[in-house]
């Protein structure tokens, strides 16, 4: 009888409580919690979920002595959607709901089915460079939910976070550091919902860069007005896979255990996140008049002639031909396309990588090129610079790795500075992501060229590897001798 007691006391006191750990965010990088600093491209979307599986979220306690589970298991699931506004800010907006069971006092544990509080975000991007960024979050979470679950709470709350960066190599850490406010309430039990400093930290290490990242975080939350009661700071620790299939696609797995006995750490959790980023802001359409019978007919003033112009033939790509020789370039049928923001190469553009190393191996004209990668006026100038000369490197060693001596090929990164097309539409921004091949020096016939070796050592492994350096163009034919034209 006294456990029912105690159990009563805390259900009808706490039960309306939203003691959700773990949330979903908006961030293409985010881990168990923790955001990512990157902010949505101006009028794209975000469509994520995020499904868990959670074992005794919320224990009670009796004499200081474990008592049972108020939520003996929960399954829980979130969907939600963001939209970016602007370079440096997005929306977003996410609904959860849960599935409680197997609770001890089932009497006065709200088992079955339950809404959570919608909440509604926006994220400002303040900084973003090669090695990191910092972003500012708001989050305000709305009273839509069952209150005696576990889940909702009867007012608004909102949150404010800071989401900070730093890569280093292959490793990235994130500190994600806020403050969520609620009322205290003051009751006689080790629990008492009041304002709380919320934290989520995240180490990501790259096993296959731009594809697969190991990842390990810590959650927690301390409620300030008890901080000194167990039940008033949960922890977690999480530990779990990210893998970057591309197209927009983002898929995490992992697991979690329970650091301590706080009200919102589970003893032990399985979740699964999968965000996709889709759809741009379709292009404006042109209205096309169709005159009909109602309207007056106007004596149409014929054009006047056309002027002559000059013009040069349009160069065709002959069948199969993937690269040729545009005078101080060389031109590419197809772009060279990469995953979103990595500089990874995707399949489709190894064919085009393999015909312009081809091209280099091939024609002994060609002394030196230049990679130059362009980016989109998306992101900072300085993120912008760093992702062209990333890309443009990674073109150069797939051109090293294909037998191309690297004493032949360079690489740079313009960034933004050199758009090909004005414009805010996804296609204009598209035009603008590119790699170059500039020609900066050309043989004429004849001209002698320096002997490179056939044996190279690759730059960025030292392992060994060969280059086919081709030989330059010989010399023209000397003019017709006098006898000869006799």
């Amino acid at each position: 009888m006294t456990l029912v007691l105690a159990a009563t006391a805390l259900l009808a006191a706490e039960a309306d409580v939203d003691v959700e750990l773990l949330r979903a965010r908006l961030g293409r990088d985010s881990f168990g919690g923790a955001d990512s600093v990157d902010t949505l491209p101006a009028g794209r979307m975000r469509v994520l979920g995020l499904a868990q599986y959670e074992a005794e979220p919320v224990v009670y306690y009796f004499e200081h002595a474990y008592a049972g589970a108020a939520v003996g298991e929960r399954v829980q699931g979130s969907v939600g959607l963001g939209v970016g506004a602007t370079r440096w800010l997005d929306f977003g907006v996410v609904m959860p709901g849960s599935f409680s069971y197997g609770s001890d006092a089932l009497a006065y544990t709200a088992d079955g089915a339950a809404v959570g509080d919608l909440s509604t975000t926006a994220r400002a991007g303040l900084w973003r460079g090669p090695r990191g960024g910092l972003l500012l979050r708001a989050d305000i979470y709305w009273p839509t939910g069952n209150r005696d679950a576990w889940v909702s709470e009867a007012y608004v709350r909102p949150a404010l976070a800071a989401v900070g960066t730093w890569r280093t190599g292959r490793i990235a850490s994130t500190a994600d550091i806020g403050l969520l406010a609620r009322p205290a309430e003051t009751t006689d039990l080790h629990y008492t919902p009041s304002t709380e400093l919320t934290s989520a930290l995240h180490l990501g290490l790259d096993i296959v860069p731009g594809r697969l990242v190991l990842d390990y975080g810590l959650l927690g939350r301390l409620a300030l007005a008890s901080p000194g009661d167990l039940s008033s700071r949960p922890s977690e620790m999480l530990l779990g896979l990210s893998g970057h299939p591309g197209r927009g696609f983002d898929l995490v797995v992992g697991g979690g255990l329970g650091l301590s006995g706080g009200v919102g750490a589970a003893t032990y959790r399985g979740f699964t996140e999968l965000r996709w980023l889709v759809g741009e802001a379709k292009r404006p359409v042109e209205a096309v008049i169709d005159p009909g019978p109602g309207l007056v007919d106007v004596e149409e003033i014929p054009p006047p002639p056309p002027r002559e112009v000059a013009v040069e033939p349009v160069k065709t790509w002959e069948e199969g031909q993937l690269a040729r020789v545009d005078d101080e370039e060389i031109a590419i049928r197809d772009p060279i396309q990469f995953e979103f923001a990595k500089d990874v190469i995707l399949p489709e553009s190894r064919p085009t990588l393999s015909a312009v190393a081809h091209l280099l191996r091939t024609d002994g004209r060609i002394l030196h090129v230049v990679i130059a990668g362009h980016a989109s006026e998306e992101g900072s100038f300085i993120y912008n610079y760093d992702l062209s000369a990333r890309r443009a490197r990674a073109v150069w060693e797939a051109l090293v790795a294909s037998g191309v001596h690297p004493d032949r090929i360079s690489y740079t990164g313009m960034g933004e500075v050199e758009p090909t097309r004005k414009g805010a539409a996804e296609g204009d921004l598209a035009a603008n992501r590119r790699v170059v091949f500039r020609i900066v020096r050309l043989l004429a016939p004849g001209e002698g060229a320096p002997t490179l070796p056939g044996s190279i050592v690759i730059p960025w492994s030292g392992e060994p590897g060969t280059a086919v350096t081709p030989a330059p163009p010989p010399p023209p034919a000397p003019p017709p001798s006098e006898e000869e034209d006799l």
